[in-house]
Parts: C-alpha cells; sequence; structure tokens
C-alpha cells in the first residue's frame, strides 16, 4: 500500500482523479493529525504546531517566534471567558463545546447560586491569570482550582445577561504578521503522521525536505521555496486531505487574517 502511494506522489499529478486515489490511500494507511480543539477547556488552536522539539534549529527558532506576548491590568468580564486550563472534570475525560454547557451540567446537579459561585476563593480574592488569543479572541483562564463554581458562575451570568467585572493580569498573545511573512517567503510546511516520516525522506530525499518533530504523532514536513525541483511536490501536497496532510502555512495564514479582521472591528 505504502508502495502504491509513493508511486503516486512521483507522478506530481495534480488531477482530480490521482488527488481521489491518494487521499483513499492515505486513509488506509496514515492516522488523522490530531488538531487542537476548541472547547471548555482549551482556547489555543495554534500554539502547539509552533512548538517542536527537534530538528533544524533555524526553523524551530522561526516557529517559536510567530506569537508575540504581551500584558497588562485590567477588568475583564467573567462571562467572555471562554475556556479552564485545569479541571477536574476534564482529568476524568468530560468535556464541553463552551463553558456555558460546562456550568449548565453542572448547574442541574449542584443547583448553586450565582452568588454563591462568585464567592469562591479561586476567583474572588485575588487577580485572576488570563490569556487573549487574539487571532480568536477567546479568554482563557489559567486557574488552579473552582473551575465548577465558575461554570454556573458564567452559566447563569449569560442567562440574566449581566456583567461581573474582576481584576485580571492578561497575557495578550498575538501572531506577529512580520514573522509569518518571513516563514511563508522560506519555507512551504505541512503537518502529517509521524509513523510515515522515514516515508517522506525516502520519497523527497534528506536534501528536499527537513524534518521537525513534536512530542506528539505528528511530524512537520518543511520545504525550502528556492527548491524549485519541488514545486509540483509541494502542490501535490497542498492538494490532499488535511485531515492527514495539513499546509501549516495556510493554517497560520487562516488565523493571522482573522486576528486582522478582528482588531480593524475594534479600531
Amino acid at each position: 500500500m505504502i508502495k502504491k502511494i509513493q508511486m503516486y506522489f512521483k507522478t506530481c499529478k495534480t488531477n482530480a482523479q490521482t488527488i481521489g486515489t491518494i487521499n483513499k490511500l492515505l486513509e488506509n494507511q496514515f492516522e488523522p493529525i490530531n488538531k487542537p480543539i476548541i472547547n471548555c477547556w482549551n482556547s489555543n488552536d495554534l500554539s502547539f504546531f509552533l512548538n517542536p522539539k527537534r530538528g533544524n534549529e533555524i526553523i524551530i527558532k522561526l516557529l517559536k517566534s510567530v506569537l508575540v506576548y504581551d500584558e497588562k491590568i485590567s477588568d475583564i468580564e467573567l462571562s467572555s471567558i471562554s475556556s479552564l486550563f485545569f479541571s477536574k472534570s476534564k482529568a476524568w475525560g468530560y468535556n464541553y463545546d463552551s463553558l456555558y454547557l460546562f456550568g449548565e451540567n453542572t448547574f442541574k446537579e449542584k443547583k448553586w447560586s450565582l452568588d454563591f459561585c462568585l464567592g469562591w476563593e479561586s476567583f474572588n480574592k485575588q487577580i485572576i491569570q488570563v490569556r487573549h488569543y487574539r487571532w480568536n479572541n477567546k479568554y482563557a483562564w489559567a486557574n488552579q482550582g473552582g473551575s465548577h463554581h465558575f461554570g454556573v458562575a458564567v452559566y447563569h451570568l449569560i442567562n440574566a445577561d449581566k456583567c461581573c467585572l474582576q481584576s485580571a493580569k492578561i497575557i495578550e498573545i498575538s501572531i506577529s504578521a512580520d514573522i509569518v511573512l518571513q516563514m511563508q517567503k522560506s519555507y512551504d510546511m505541512f503537518v502529517c503522521d509521524s509513523g510515515h516520516k522515514n516515508f517522506f525522506i525516502n520519497l523527497f530525499s534528506r536534501e528536499n525536505v527537513h524534518i521537525v518533530e513534536y512530542n506528539s504523532n505528528v511530524v512537520l514536513l518543511v520545504f525550502q521555496k528556492e527548491n524549485e525541483s519541488m514545486k509540483q511536490f509541494i502542490s501535490l501536497l497542498d492538494n490532499l486531505d488535511e485531515r492527514y496532510i495539513l499546509n501549516l502555512n495556510t493554517y497560520i495564514e487562516e488565523r493571522l487574517e482573522k486576528q486582522n479582521r478582528i482588531q480593524s472591528k475594534k479600531q
């Protein structure tokens, strides 16, 4: 099966029939990429791909420079927080699309009032630590407890359309347009199943591809833009099913464009 995939890759054809055949082969042989999911435990769908552990040091340094961090002390509306860092429910494997749904489920069991929840010490007696991801305008509380009380508080606040401000240390995280431009001019990058990294090394040869590794089941294939001999391969990879071959350039660009749109609306 792998030899068949290799054969189709070597044709470099990007017609619908070839793309369809390769996608079917990938579906049978490759593991899907575990892209970060936005839910009540996570608002950050980008940082993972920018934090590789092994590989070309220049590429790793560039990836780790994509995000810019700033810090401020400000009041935050509690119901605007989208996710929590820690929860016993998270550790037990429970998952919810939003904090509201998490709070609703907890309320059905606990029947806590809003005042009771807001009196919980984890966020009532201190400046809370919050991260703001500007490319999706989501806030995450770096909590160390109180997740169930907070979820119920969000549930009540949204239902009552009520504002509740809390002093917070907010770490603003944004995508650097300059670094992204530099990266896009230099490299084509694709995320794929780490179990087949040797397949790509053999297919493209080490002279044509850098393999950058994560502490996970994916690797990053990095091609130099200046390598004219790889353009057809890049075009082919770019047309494949992103469940198995993810164009990281496009993935980052989409989030940068969204960040720019959000910023424009605020001005």
